[in-house]
Parts: structure tokens; C-alpha cells; sequence
């Protein structure tokens, strides 16, 4: 008898051992899996990054183009979006409209402002530029795209047993996802 519930002690001891150890296998595979959704995620976040940059170096280069070839224009454009500003601010119409009538353009001002934006319109190097930024808006919506997939694989992934031991054990938070203002 003794020897009977000796047996039945080792082989509990071994199913409960067995049933831990893979357990253990599969919090490992599901570590494993998690880790490389976090890289696809981080190799998606640093090209979007790449494309910012390339974006703003981009902006750059129009900006200074037109500071060079219509700073009268850049003037008035600035004068514009901060008048636009003061308007968001205001909190009545006769604020508005003082705002307003601050940078309002005078009726020849205007024409030759046009002319002169459709003359930067043919500037060589000014149509190719925006057409580069043109191309990136599209990549970089891509890129958030295939990113917002891989944040949604990984974060479902953090939330499917066994993993969700895994993620409170080492307290493993979520990834945002990159969402434009407005969504």
C-alpha cells in the first residue's frame, strides 16, 4: 500500500512537473513571438521616422526657396496664419473681426500676391519639391498603416494566454497606436 500511494505521489509530482514544464515552453514560445512582434513594430516606427525627416528637410527646402523668390509673399502668409490664430482665440465677433481686419490684404496687394504665387508655381526646382512631398505623404501613410497592424498583432498578442502572464510579470505595457489628429 505504501509503495502504491508512493507511486501515485512521483507520478502526480511528475504530471504536475510536466504540466509546469510546458507551461513554462509555452510562455517562452509566446515571449519569443511577442519580442519579434516588437521588433517589426520598431523597424515600421524608425522608417516612419526616416520619412518625417526626409518630410521636413523637404519643407525646408520650399520654405527657403520661397523666403528667397517672394518674401513678400512669405510676409503675408505669415501675417495670415497669425491672424488665423488670433481668430481661433477670440472669444467674440468684434475680436474676430479685428483680427481680421489687422492683416486683411488691400485690393492691389492681393492681385500681385496671386501673380506672384503663380509664378512660384513654375519655379524648377519648387514642382519637383512639392512632388517629393507629395510621394512621401503617400509612403508615410503607408508605413503608419503596416505599423498600426503591427501594434494591433502585439497588442493582442500581450493580451492571449500565455502571454498575459508574461506581460504582467515583467509589467509590459500596451503600444499606442499612431493615429492624425482628427481620427
Amino acid at each position: 500500500m505504501e509503495k502504491q500511494i508512493s507511486t501515485i505521489v512521483w507520478t502526480s509530482v511528475a504530471v504536475v512537473v510536466s504540466m509546469l514544464g510546458g507551461l513554462a515552453i509555452w510562455m517562452y514560445d509566446g515571449s519569443c513571438e511577442l519580442n519579434r512582434l516588437h521588433e517589426q513594430q520598431a523597424k515600421r516606427w524608425a522608417s516612419i521616422e526616416q520619412l518625417f525627416r526626409y518630410r521636413t528637410e523637404g519643407i525646408l527646402d520650399i520654405r527657403a526657396i520661397i523666403k528667397k523668390e517672394a518674401p513678400y509673399e512669405t510676409a503675408i502668409i505669415g501675417e495670415l496664419a497669425y491672424a488665423q490664430v488670433i481668430m481661433e482665440g477670440a472669444q467674440d465677433r468684434g475680436m474676430q473681426i479685428e483680427a481680421y481686419n489687422e492683416t486683411e490684404l488691400p485690393r492691389v496687394s492681393l492681385s500681385v500676391f496671386l501673380y506672384n504665387i503663380e509664378r512660384l508655381n513654375a519655379h524648377p526646382t519648387l514642382g519637383g519639391l512639392i512632388e517629393s512631398l507629395n510621394v512621401l505623404a503617400t509612403r508615410i501613410n503607408k508605413e503608419r498603416f503596416d505599423y498600426n497592424q503591427a501594434v494591433r498583432a502585439y497588442n493582442a498578442r500581450l493580451l492571449t494566454f500565455p502571454t498575459n502572464f508574461t506581460s504582467l510579470l515583467f509589467n509590459i505595457e500596451p503600444l499606442s497606436l499612431f493615429r492624425l489628429r482628427g481620427e
